[in-house]
């Protein structure tokens, strides 16, 4: 099983990262989400996937997290809102960390590698720079 899921840029990509969130809900633990420094499509796009996302774990009932790894200081659009409902509506299902840069992946392992240290994920949704 693949462990990065599709970053959903290129036509039909949303099929393959429909068919591993399925197989995500079936097994959960943690999903990273990491969002680098723009510039990059659509600003709000991440910070509405992670939204999202959080989303699916709760109505779902999908035992994980969704740990957002931002390299911005905050979200760099819609800031509040999203914070309100990261902090609100999905504060157990998603932990938000800002100023996290990540310096590299382990696939074998199943970690993104920060300069704050290692975390672990069960999938991990990348967007490149």
């Amino acid at each position: 099983m693949k462990h990065l899921l599709p970053v959903g840029f290129k036509p039909f990509e949303h099929i393959a990262l429909r068919r591993m969130l399925d197989q995500f809900d079936e097994t959960g633990g943690d999903l990273v989400l990491y969002i680098p420094n723009p510039p990059y499509r659509c600003p709000p796009g991440p910070y509405e996937r992670a939204a999202m996302l959080a989303w699916r774990l709760k109505t779902k009932g999908v035992k994980g997290k969704v740990i957002v790894l931002d390299a911005n200081p905050q979200p760099v659009s819609k800031a509040p809102g999203f914070l309100a409902a990261y902090n609100e509506l999905y504060k157990d299902y998603l932990e938000y960390h800002p100023n996290t840069r990540i310096t590299g992946l382990d696939y074998g392992k199943k970690l993104v590698l920060t300069e704050l240290g290692e975390v672990p994920f069960a999938l991990a949704n990348i967007i490149p720079p």
